[in-house]
């Protein structure tokens, strides 16, 4: 593996998440809808490009084309009714956005000034890009954009591919345009923050 994904972050990251919070709470942020999107048809649509073999499941180097997939593999493996599930499992909970924190390692080292584009994978066309840049810490907060007032910044719920550029430095294809890292975005809570980490090896 050139690169690493972890939900364990430094001590440095998690402050900076917990910071976000306090100040998301304090001002009070209007509540979003999920966005809609057609949960059977987006399974679909996901098994018909990621299914090479056409044997009804996602697995080995499958997920190298969908690598946020991984995140809901069972026995290494995703099939189209487990995608479906989820879908509709973040539909229920009536979370139309939630904050997002990325940290960027480069050799092990803090990334600083890089930017992070995090794309929904093509069977969620409905979903919203979000991006950030990243501080002294390697840390970015990630958002879609936001015009109105009192508008909550965040991500939607799903599925997304994570594109990594930094102005005057050539950073590897498989961390932008032929990207490999992912990650799915989920509901907030204490167990599983949308937090995650990568360390870019090039």
């Amino acid at each position: 593996m050139s690169c690493c994904t972890s939900r364990v972050v430094s001590s440095s990251l998690a402050a900076f998440v917990c910071f976000m919070v306090v100040v998301g709470c304090g001002s009070g942020p209007k509540r979003l809808n999920p966005t809609k999107v057609n949960a059977a048809s987006a399974a679909t649509k996901a098994m018909t490009a990621y299914d090479a073999n056409k044997d009804g499941k996602i697995s080995g180097d499958e997920f190298e084309k969908c690598p946020s997939l991984k995140q809901i593999a069972k026995n290494g493996e995703v099939t189209g009714d487990m995608i479906a599930t989820r879908i509709r499992e973040w539909q229920m909970s009536r979370t139309g956005r939630v904050s997002v924190s990325v940290q960027l390692m480069h050799n092990g080292k803090p990334l600083n000034g890089a930017n992070i584009k995090m794309v929904p994978e093509k069977f969620l066309s409905d979903l919203v890009p979000a991006t950030g840049a990243t501080t002294t810490m390697g840390v970015a907060s990630m958002s879609v954009p936001t015009t109105a007032a009192g508008e909550p910044k965040g991500a939607s719920l799903g599925f997304y591919r994570v594109e990594v550029t930094k102005e005057g430095v050539d950073i590897p294809a498989k961390y932008n345009t032929e990207s490999t890292l992912g990650f799915a975005v989920v509901q907030e809570d204490a167990e599983e923050p949308n937090v995650v980490a990568f360390n870019l090896v090039y």
